[in-house]
């Protein structure tokens, strides 16, 4: 997690759009050397923070890794779902009215 990217904290509230937004400001470490919580800068001051209740908003887009992890497409592929044997029977159904209705215009 990048010290300056937007987080979402967790408060009394279950509520997501309650929750204060802030960036990590500092690392608070326990006495035995791990990190166990931080500082945060949210639009009204500063607040502390266990790590459990931070959270990273989805936000982040790396364009170039989207690029290469996206295989191109191919055109001749076959269709990915076929149609259901309901929707080929409504289609042909219209298609035979269609067809009926242009040989009584004809006729």
């Amino acid at each position: 997690m990048d010290y300056m990217e937007p987080l979402d904290t967790r408060g009394e509230n279950k509520n997501r759009n309650t929750w204060k937004l802030g960036k990590i400001v500092r690392l608070i470490t326990g006495r035995d050397g791990v990190v166990r919580g931080a500082e945060l800068q949210t639009g009204n001051g500063r607040l502390e923070r266990l790590l459990q209740l931070i959270y990273p908003l989805e936000l982040h887009c790396d364009q170039e890794a989207v690029e290469r992890e996206t295989p191109p497409l191919n055109a001749q592929a076959k269709e990915f779902r076929p149609k259901r044997k309901a929707a080929e029977n409504a289609a042909a159904k219209i298609n035979k009215v269609l067809a009926e209705e242009e040989e009584t215009v004809i006729d």
